[in-house]
């Protein structure tokens, strides 16, 4: 994936707990909501707030990790953006966007009984979610890291990213 072309990354709340399915070729597709919202005060300090909703849909393995993600629970969604177009059967032409993902990352969990399961267990009615919560394609090339006790300069032009 290139980053500088269609690359969206947000951090809001589940709308609703992530629901998988399985299409007929077998593979794992998860969809759910997660809402973002800003804050900010009026010229006289009255207090604003908008929230956005965006639809998420995963597939394959990531899709599968998505299944223990509970509404409220706070992720980072990484990925792409498409836009569907289709028309109803009011004959009228709709259209949507949805972010399909690469990367979900819960960093905030909610309503999760973890006290009396072990480390990496699946909470009722979903799939362990690896520790840290991440579920991230891997990349084709890592970037190397700097030798132990090297020092980078960021203003090297030659930075591996």
């Amino acid at each position: 994936m290139s980053y500088d072309t269609n690359y969206v990354r947000i951090k809001g709340r589940l709308g609703r707990d992530a629901e998988v399915r399985y299409n007929a070729e077998g593979v794992a597709v998860a969809k759910f909501t997660v809402a973002t919202s800003e804050q900010w005060k009026t010229a006289n300090g009255e207090k604003k707030e908008r929230t956005e909703w965006h639809t998420v849909t995963a597939f394959k393995w990531v899709a599968e990790d998505c299944a223990g993600l509970l509404k409220g629970e706070r992720v980072v969604v990484e990925g792409s953006i498409r836009t569907n177009k289709w028309t109803g059967k009011d004959g009228v032409e709709r259209t949507d966007k949805e972010i399909l993902a690469t990367v979900v990352d819960c960093i905030e969990t909610r309503n999760r009984k973890r006290e009396a399961s072990p480390a990496g267990a699946a909470p009722a009615g979903g799939t362990a979610l690896p520790a840290g919560g991440t579920t991230e394609i891997p990349k084709a090339a890592a970037t190397p890291l700097p030798a132990a006790g090297g020092v980078v300069d960021p203003n090297d032009d030659d930075l591996p990213f």
